[in-house]
C-alpha cells in the first residue's frame, strides 16, 4: 500500500472556445500554467501535430499534471510520438461545491467508479485496484486479484466493487481488508447501488438483491434489463 501526496506543476488546457477563466475556481495542490489556443497553421493541421505544437510549452521532462477541458481533454492526451506524455488520472472534489479541487488517484484510463459512504472515499478501476481516501487529496492503493473493478457501492454496512465480465465481486465491511465472492449463476453485474438497507445489482439478464452483500436474491418482476438502479428514499427504481 502506498499514500502519495504529489506537489507538481499543473498545465491546463480549457475547451475550444474558453480561455483561463474556465479554472478560475480551481483550487490546485500546486502551481498551475493554462496553455492558451495556438492559430491552427492550416485548415487541415492533423490534431496530433497541433498537440505537439501545444506541447512545446511544456518542458519534455518535467514531471507535471496535465488537466484539460472538453475539447481540451483531446489535446492532453495527444501526442506527436517523440513527445509522449504519461498524465495521471485526478478525481475533482470539493466540499463547497462552488470550488472543486483536482487530486491525482491513479494512471490514465485506470479509474472506473468512485464512490462516498461511513466517512470514506472508494475508487475502483483496472487491474484489480482499489484506492480510498477520508479527505479526497490523500489516498491509499491497495492491489487486488482479479480483473478490472468497474462498478462500486457504499453501504451502511460496507463496500462491494464488481469485476467486469467475470461475475465476480469484492466486500469490504471497512475499505481496508476485502474478500472475492461470486454471484453464481452466470449472472454479471452492469452496476451495483445501495439504499433501504440493501444492495441491488444489475445486469442484463435481471437484478439481485441482498441485506449482507453475500446472499443475494433473484428479483422478481419486468427486470430483464436494468442498465442501474438508484434508490430515492422510499422506493427503488431502475
Amino acid at each position: 500500500m502506498a499514500s502519495t501526496k504529489l506537489l507538481l506543476m499543473w498545465y491546463l488546457i480549457p475547451g475550444l472556445g474558453a480561455d483561463e477563466r474556465v479554472f478560475r475556481g480551481l483550487r490546485l495542490p500546486g502551481p498551475a500554467v493554462v496553455l492558451p489556443w495556438l492559430v491552427p497553421q492550416s485548415p487541415t493541421e492533423p490534431l496530433r501535430h497541433y498537440a505537439a505544437r501545444l506541447a512545446e510549452a511544456v518542458p519534455l521532462h518535467q514531471p507535471c499534471w496535465l488537466v484539460g477541458v472538453s475539447f481540451g481533454g483531446l489535446l492532453a492526451l495527444a501526442s506527436d510520438g517523440s513527445k509522449t506524455r504519461v498524465v495521471d488520472f485526478n478525481t475533482i472534489y470539493a466540499s463547497d461545491p462552488s470550488v472543486y479541487t483536482l487530486s491525482p488517484v491513479a494512471r490514465p484510463g485506470e479509474l472506473w467508479d468512485i464512490a462516498w459512504a461511513n466517512g470514506l472515499w472508494v475508487a475502483c478501476g483496472n487491474g484489480g485496484k482499489i484506492h480510498t481516501s477520508t479527505d479526497g487529496d490523500l489516498w491509499t492503493t491497495r492491489q487486488l486479484e482479479g480483473s478490472a473493478l468497474k462498478w462500486l457501492a457504499g453501504g451502511s454496512d460496507g463496500w462491494i466493487a464488481c469485476e467486469e465480465g467475470t461475475g465476480y465481486y469484492w466486500y469490504s465491511a471497512d475499505g481496508a481488508s476485502w474478500e472475492r465472492h461470486e454471484f453464481g449463476g452466470a449472472f454479471f453485474p452492469i452496476s451495483i447501488a445501495w439504499g433501504g438497507g440493501k444492495w441491488v445489482a444489475s445486469s442484463t439478464t435481471g437484478t439481485r438483491h441482498s441485506s449482507d452483500g453475500q446472499n443475494w436474491t433473484t428479483s422478481t418482476g419486468d427486470a430483464s434489463w436494468v442498465y442501474s438502479a438508484a434508490w430515492t428514499g422510499s422506493r427503488w427504481r431502475g
